[in-house]
């Protein structure tokens, strides 16, 4: 078979990845919550006053990765995934690359000068 008769063509299917970025209080959860058929995978407590669905508060990475592994394996109606908020996540990533690397601080991890953050960016790599 030649490499040409293997040519896609035509629009491909894949859905949307958005990021919200704002301040405190001005809607992006809310936002979140009118998408279609939300669940929300929650990081930080914030959702009190917004009717939606949630996955339990996520206090680990390992927390989080078994809500999108939920969702990956098991039969659902869901149609979007919020995060509920993506900068802590970020910080429960970085407490997970503290942990296995034995570092108190991100900055410390694997002998400092930034490897911290690149070993953060796989943990990344597998949310998204």
């Amino acid at each position: 078979m030649s490499l040409l008769e293997s040519i896609h063509k035509g629009k491909r299917q894949s859905p949307p990845r958005l990021l919200i970025y704002g301040v405190e209080g001005v809607g992006k959860s809310t936002l979140g919550a009118n998408a279609p058929k939300p669940i929300f995978v929650p990081t930080e407590d914030g959702l009190d006053r917004i009717d939606c669905e949630s996955f339990p508060l996520c206090r680990t990475f390992e927390d989080v990765t078994n809500c999108l592994a939920t969702l990956n394996n098991e039969e659902h109606s869901y149609q979007t995934v919020v995060f509920d908020s993506l900068d802590w996540c970020e910080k429960l990533i970085f407490a997970h690359v503290c942990k296995v690397f034995g570092a108190k601080h991100i900055e410390k991890v694997d002998g400092g000068y930034g490897r911290g953050y690149e070993h953060a960016l796989t943990y990344w790599h597998q949310i998204i």
